[in-house]
């Protein structure tokens, strides 16, 4: 099953797709080395999210968790990296803004 989700999402979409079937690791293990490298989303996929045709989709910089359907998963997260994108750049736009002072100095 996890190489049928593979082959859709590299056929599909431009989204880099890795599985890390490490099992000799603890699972905060595995969480921290890839945000640690900046991976904005990562997907949980489980025994009863493949019975369900679903997968977890973790929002790292905002710790939002939300399901998302095999089904459509690379339209899904395609969408889901271009929101995370725009909210990103406006949280930096405030911050930018905020800190950005108008000078006016006149010599003569």
């Amino acid at each position: 099953m996890l190489s049928a989700i593979y082959e859709t999402m590299s056929n599909k979409s431009i989204i880099f797709v890795i599985f890390f079937l490490v099992f000799k690791v603890t699972p905060g293990w595995k969480f921290n080395h890839w945000e640690i490298k900046g991976v904005p989303i990562r997907l949980e996929i489980g025994p009863r999210d493949l019975a369900k045709e679903q997968a977890l989709a973790v929002i790292r910089y905002t710790g939002e968790k939300r399901p998302v359907e095999l089904a459509n998963l690379s339209e899904t997260l395609k969408d889901l990296l271009e929101k995370i994108q725009q909210d990103m750049y406006e949280r930096f736009e405030k911050k930018f803004s905020f800190y950005q002072k108008k000078v006016f100095l006149f010599f003569i």
